[in-house]
């Protein structure tokens, strides 16, 4: 089961208005539980339950978002894992920590060419990254994954490695709100 823990680091009204760089609060989920996709389209599909929600105590926020992603094929000759985050608003959804341009544009991932596919890794995926949603509406972010390679028979998988449930591993999701 996902842990979720929440830890506010000054009262709510504790920053004078105007200041900037401090903590207000900090959300981390760690992600537990073993995801796969067969998506044969290569799109990307959501985590079930990678996903934390957090409410700006200000406009001005920013939130300091840190995922790391384990994260398995069932195979490495020549299929590539990617993952992205995603921000929901309301109904407004906007991928962040991505590049603006590139067909395959992600937050992270990794790609390798082995001679022999029999032996699929897990690898863990950080990224760090500053959002700037200008927004005290509660905020949703999730994590997606896919592969590059449409039609290949490629099983992407999140916290366990391709070719044996036994590795194992766990992802985490942390998000800070600091004072704009």
């Amino acid at each position: 089961m996902s842990e979720l823990r929440t830890n506010r680091i000054v009262p709510r009204d504790g920053l004078p208005s105007g200041s900037s760089g401090g903590i207000i609060q900090v959300k981390n989920l760690e992600f537990d539980e073993i995801f796969s996709s067969s998506d044969t389209t290569g799109g990307y599909v959501d985590v079930t339950n990678f996903t934390m929600s957090i409410t700006p105590t200000r406009n001005d926020s920013k939130i300091l978002v840190s995922v790391d992603v384990a994260g398995g094929m069932n195979d490495n000759v020549g299929f590539n894992f990617r993952y992205r985050v995603q921000r929901t608003v309301g109904s407004t959804v906007t991928s962040i920590g991505i590049p603006p341009a590139g067909a395959y544009a992600m937050t992270g991932g990794y790609n390798l060419y082995q001679d022999d596919g029999a032996t699929p890794y897990i690898f863990g995926m950080s990224k760090t990254f500053f959002d700037s949603p200008a927004t005290t509406s509660t905020i949703n972010y999730k994590v997606q994954v896919a592969h590059s390679h449409g039609g290949s028979g490629a099983i992407v998988y999140v916290n366990r490695r391709g070719s044996s449930a036994d590795w194992t591993s766990i992802s985490t999701l942390t998000l800070w709100e600091v004072s704009g």
